[in-house]
């Protein structure tokens, strides 16, 4: 097992969209690949960004012309660095988003005949093309446009690469395809035999029908029939054909939709039926862009609907996008936060938002973070990366234990009004409910359960089996669901482990490996737990995924503490081999400081750059470090500090950090930290008597970004701002406080005592 941890997967390794949207020019690009490869990056998803997809939003673009002969050139000189540095590409399967429309060209084969319609009081009209603002869509309720993107994308790089699909290029993605939109008391989506169909879906006529639809006063049978009957069209003519076509071709389809958070704007996010979307797909999956997830909120439970669909057709991995939105503040804890989120509700595949060619003009402003070596915290992240990859690994062994299914009541969402709100209000309430007690939990839907099987208690749902499904209240089940919840005698909750005492803030989820049992612990609050876990099989060790330990524990009940936002693996059916240790603070360092900053990272007047700074250290306290260096100061300072001491058996412990730290000792590098805790062994550097001691402490970029006149500079040089811009800078003022904070302690670990 800890060989296989030690490098998993390259597929398994969370991938960055890597944004094509400057020149692609092979040298930069090699050298950019490299640079990934040394941070511990072994997944890429190129991210083509033409100038045609948004010329006035993000006006600064890519060349060659998309899908050029030119530009699969290049495209060729990504997938050969690739594989000399042993990474997995994905195939991002359009020009911009979203996906279906290869950035205009299959409407512009197709004119308005592939255009999006709709039904309105007027007639049918036809979505007019404004290729001025970005690229025009499709109408993706239609076979034939479908075809023709499958032509000029997925065919075209299996001519120039078809040597790579499964191999190389392993994932194709999808980003938020989606029907026309549906605007209740404005219009409805529609093509061309949309009537024919629903007469031939239903049973009767639409058109009597239509008026009191697009005014939203429809009987509720009516718009749920409706809906129905767009989801399946949506999933035959567009999803279905892209994902066979993958699978012919030796590669797996996978992506995600729109707003999936938000069950109650379902129709106007235009996912159709999300579960049926997203049984669609070979690796179902979900984003977290801007900020639907974050510590110390209340975050719903959405990334259960792709790994349930996942759990359910007895597939390993489950893709999530993370962080597009989140701003340049985002700090390590934060990041760690929403990866462990997206893991233990069974996300397991992860694209990290974003890498770019060029921060040229609008990319400084638009959507970021901003990854690679401009960010200042980059050179800490192998440590993320390393960590993301080998909890993705452990969390594919094996099959999922889930005891419970809830019910996922898309037809009363259909249904709208007090239907719509009961149904999203009641269906928040029972999963966060079940996430608290540590009960999981897999949704279930009308197609599933049509399907599913009554056994000695047990309901059986594609290769899952539950033992407790919560039916919410609906008018609106099909007959064999409501024989389902009728016949189904269902038990309280089963929880995965026993906790003391009840501990809301815990999440869990587990495996079952042959023998052994994988239990992965969530502390999602901002406090420290001291709790018992309890579990079913023994013996159990504890796996540390930074220094690949197995430690031992006494019992299958033991006592554990959670530093805030920390996670735990914990494994049956094997010994551990090392004890655990505790890590005890002796004596407070309060040797006077000194503090110089080494570079900066800044924006310039047209891109990011890093500096070198030439100041001269100065006396310093601990704490946040802008009186000295400025608010607006991005990049790494150096505290230095003299200490003597007649021990050699020291550990060092920084306290609390802001974000990231490296230490050396008497010029011995230590080693550096991305999380807390910030603790180093100094026995390799340590001497008795006179020491000197230096702590490098990097921010993040956001400083830098909310520098005064950096906004308004670049918005009068580039118009018009990024859309996400307003938002992510409110994000980013949460992160501006920056340096060591201490105390900084000396210690020692000693052996741990279970109880």
């Amino acid at each position: 097992m800890i060989r296989d941890l030690i490098l998993p997967p390259s597929e398994l390794s969370p991938a960055y969209f890597w944004y094509l949207n400057g020149p692609m020019k092979p040298s930069a690009l090699r050298k950019q690949l490299r640079e990934m490869a040394k941070a511990g990056i072994r997944n890429v998803c190129p991210h083509p960004w033409p100038a045609e997809f948004r010329p006035q939003q993000h006006p600064e673009a890519m060349t060659p012309d998309y899908l050029s002969e030119e530009y699969f050139d290049c495209f060729r000189v990504i997938l050969e660095e690739c594989k000399k540095l042993g990474m997995s590409c994905y195939l991002y399967d359009e020009g911009g988003w979203p996906s279906g429309n290869a950035c205009g060209k299959v409407r512009a084969s197709g004119g308005d005949k592939w255009s999006p319609m709709y039904w309105t009081k007027h007639g049918i009209e036809i979505s007019p093309a404004q290729p001025e603002k970005t690229a025009p869509a499709i109408n993706s309720l239609m076979q034939e446009p479908t075809d023709k993107f499958l032509e000029l994308t997925h065919e075209a790089y299996y001519r120039h690469f078809g040597s790579e699909f499964g191999r190389t290029l392993r994932f194709a993605f999808m980003d938020e395809p989606r029907v026309p939109a549906t605007f209740l008391k404005h219009f409805v989506s529609w093509c061309p035999d949309l009537a024919e169909q629903f007469r031939k879906h239903c049973g009767y006529e639409l058109e009597p029908h239509l008026s009191s639809l697009v005014d939203d006063t429809a009987l509720e049978t009516v718009k749920i029939d409706f809906h129905d009957l767009i989801s399946k069209l949506f999933v035959r003519r567009f999803l279905l054909p892209i994902r066979n076509w993958c699978r012919k071709h030796g590669m797996l389809n996978g992506g995600h939709f729109g707003g999936e958070d938000e069950h109650e704007l379902a129709i106007l996010h235009g996912h159709g039926h999300i579960m049926r979307s997203l049984r669609a797909l070979d690796l179902p999956g979900v984003d977290a862009i801007w900020r639907q997830i974050f510590p110390d909120k209340e975050n719903r439970q959405f990334p259960k609907l792709a790994s349930s669909i996942a759990h359910q057709a007895g597939r390993k991995q489950t893709l999530g996008e993370l962080f597009a939105v989140y701003g340049n503040g985002l700090t390590p804890e934060n990041r760690k936060f929403l990866i462990d989120y997206m893991l233990v509700r069974g996300i397991n595949t992860l694209v990290f938002s974003k890498i770019a060619i060029s921060h040229k003009k609008q990319f400084i402003l638009g959507c970021r973070p901003h990854f690679g070596p401009i960010d200042p915290l980059w050179k800490y992240s192998r440590n993320m990366h390393d960590y993301t990859a080998r909890a993705a690994w452990l969390l594919t062994r094996g099959t999922p234990v889930i005891p419970n299914a809830v019910y996922f009541d898309m037809r009363s969402v259909w249904a709208g009004g007090k239907y719509l709100t009961d149904a999203v209000a009641k269906q928040c309430e029972i999963t966060d409910l079940l996430m608290k007690k540590q009960c999981d939990f897999d949704f279930v839907d009308d197609d599933a359960l049509e399907k599913a099987g009554i056994c000695n208690g047990i309901i059986r749902i594609g290769k899952m089996s539950y033992q407790t499904l919560t039916m919410t209240e609906s008018s609106f089940l099909p007959q064999k669901v409501k024989n389902i919840a009728e016949n189904f005698v269902s038990s309280a909750p089963v929880p995965l482990l026993k906790v003391e005492p009840e501990t809301p803030e815990l999440r869990v989820c587990k495996r079952k490996w042959g023998k052994r049992m994988i239990y992965f612990c969530v502390n999602e609050s901002g406090k420290a737990l001291d709790v018992t876990l309890t579990l079913a099989e023994s013996p159990v060790l504890y796996l540390d995924l930074h220094d690949l330990w197995e430690y031992r524990l006494s019992s299958p009940s033991f006592s554990w503490h959670f530093e805030p936002f920390s996670s735990a693996f914990f494994i049956t059916g094997k010994a551990g081999n090392k004890d655990l240790e505790y890590f005890e603070a002796e004596k407070e360092l309060t040797s006077s400081w000194t503090l110089r900053p080494l570079r900066k990272h800044i924006v310039a007047e047209s891109d990011l750059e890093i500096i070198p700074c030439k100041d001269k250290a100065v006396s310093a306290e601990l704490g946040d470090w802008s009186p000295i260096l400025g608010r607006d100061f991005s990049g790494d300072a150096v505290y230095r500090t003299i200490f003597h001491t007649d021990r050699t058996d020291l550990t060092l412990d920084l306290g609390k950090v802001c974000f990231c730290a490296s230490v050396k000792l008497n010029n011995v590098e230590l080693g550096s930290r991305f999380l807390p805790p910030y603790r180093f062994p100094l026995a390799d550097a340590l001497k008795k008597g006179r020491n000197v001691l230096e702590i490098t402490v990097s921010n993040t970029l956001g400083n830098a970004l909310a520098a005064p006149g950096v906004l308004e500079r670049i918005q009068e040089a580039y118009p018009p701002c990024s859309t996400y811009e307003k938002q992510q800078r409110e994000f980013e003022k949460d992160s501006l406080v920056s340096g060591l904070f201490g105390p900084v302690m000396f210690g020692r670990f000693q052996k741990k005592v279970m109880e």
